[in-house]
């Protein structure tokens, strides 16, 4: 790999690092303050709801300005407004401040955050060539894996031995790190879709006409929708009942629901790691097999679940089927991710790609409370089977949809 990725890379694992431990810390440092966990999903909330309207107005400003420059520049703001968070928090004890504060450096760090995503994705293809893409992607997403394990670990560590000031200022020097790696990546880009570099983006009309380049594309759209089905069911089974069902339901120590995660990443590694020595062939054709075998792990969680209600099966055995199928998850959501990613490069006009993945990002991040609040209605209203047999029959749904799709199978 060139010069260019390798930079690319190292400031991918730093600001990672950085953002797992900021997301880590501050939610438990906003119940320390607060002793309220509607605090903390308000605040939670506040980022993703910004979040959603900054992004696709992001995509369209992206496109006039250089990739790279957006990139460590705004890296550059997240490291200041950690530095001048940590300073405030320094200098006064009073919760009302502190959380004006907080909220003060979410709303930054959601809308560079906006810019840095997309901006991000629209490089990779500029510095990677076409028939090296699969390595790129599957190196990017087994060590965003390990950083993902690692920065976890190192989170709960810090927060437990240092004030949350001084974590903020170690998350401001490992962006400050990610800013300066960045800033040695050079590539020629070409810059602007329908004028010079700095133009005034026509916001309304970019979008639209974003908008109206993504509707003409089958495969993309297509993509988009698998990648919608796949965020809102994985978010409402792992991040929502799973939770319920261990801590709550069968009251099991945290370290049960850790393993879960921990096989669905090791699962994601290992197969990144196999996809860095081999090319994807047939990417379209993956993506259609990795639902059927979604289906099939939801569908088998279901089934699961039920022998454990009905007839009392042991919680040990119960669990190891239930790791099983996150790890098993995590294989196939790695071949999932890495193939969709590949299609986009491959597939999208350089002068749409900040706008397409600006609207990828938006959905993606918006079906993410839609489930979460959807199956906490059902775990809280009905039995958590049902949550099982949804997600199961939902993507049983989905894989008879992309089966019928034959420009997803071409690529």
């Amino acid at each position: 790999m060139n010069r260019n990725f390798k930079f690319n890379l190292a400031g991918n694992i730093a600001s990672t690092m950085a953002g797992v431990l900021y997301n880590f810390c501050t939610g438990l440092f906003i119940l320390d303050i607060t002793g309220s966990a509607l605090a903390m999903s308000v605040f939670m909330g506040y980022s993703t709801v910004l979040g959603l309207v900054v992004q696709p107005l992001a995509g369209v400003f992206i496109e006039r300005r250089e990739k790279v420059r957006i990139m460590y520049i705004t890296d550059g703001i997240f490291a200041l407004t950690d530095f001048l968070l940590a300073g405030l928090l320094f200098s006064t004890h009073v919760s009302h401040i502190i959380m004006a504060g907080l909220y003060m450096n979410a709303t930054v760090n959601t809308i560079m955050n906006a810019l840095f995503e997309p901006a991000s994705a629209a490089l990779m293809p500029m510095i990677v060539e076409q028939e090296k893409l699969t390595k790129a992607y599957s190196l990017f997403s087994m060590v965003g894996s390990f950083a993902n394990i690692f920065a976890t670990l190192f989170a709960a560590v810090l927060f437990s031995l240092f004030p949350y000031q001084w974590i903020l200022v170690i998350n401001g020097c490992l962006i400050g790190i990610s800013a300066v790696f960045e800033h040695f990546i050079v590539v020629n880009e070409n810059i602007g879709f329908n004028g010079a570099e700095g133009e005034k983006p026509r916001y309304i009309q970019d979008l639209k006409e974003g908008f109206g380049y993504l509707k003409n594309q089958k495969v993309l759209l297509q993509i988009l929708s698998c990648a919608v089905v796949i965020n809102f069911f994985m978010s409402g089974i792992f991040s929502t009942t799973l939770p319920y069902l261990y801590n709550t339901a069968m009251g099991l120590p945290a370290v049960y629901l850790a393993t879960i995660e921990i096989a669905m990443s090791a699962g994601s590694i290992l197969m990144a790691a196999r996809l860095t020595k081999t090319e994807i062939k047939d990417k379209g054709k993956k993506i259609i097999k990795g639902f059927s075998v979604v289906s099939a792990i939801f569908s088998g969680m279901f089934v699961c679940y039920m022998l454990f209600a009905v007839r009392n099966i042991n919680v040990v055995f119960f669990h190891g089927i239930f790791v099983m199928g996150a790890f098993l998850f995590g294989l196939v959501l790695a071949v999932i991710q890495i193939s969709t990613n590949i299609i986009y490069a491959c597939n999208i006009e350089q002068k749409y790609m900040g706008r397409v993945m600006a609207f990828r990002k938006t959905l993606s991040t918006a079906t993410i409370p839609c489930a979460m609040i959807l199956f906490g209605i059902l775990l809280d209203y009905s039995d958590i089977g049902l949550t099982f047999a949804l997600a199961g029959i939902g993507v049983t749904a989905a894989t008879v949809f992309v089966h019928k799709q034959r420009e997803l199978a071409e690529q």
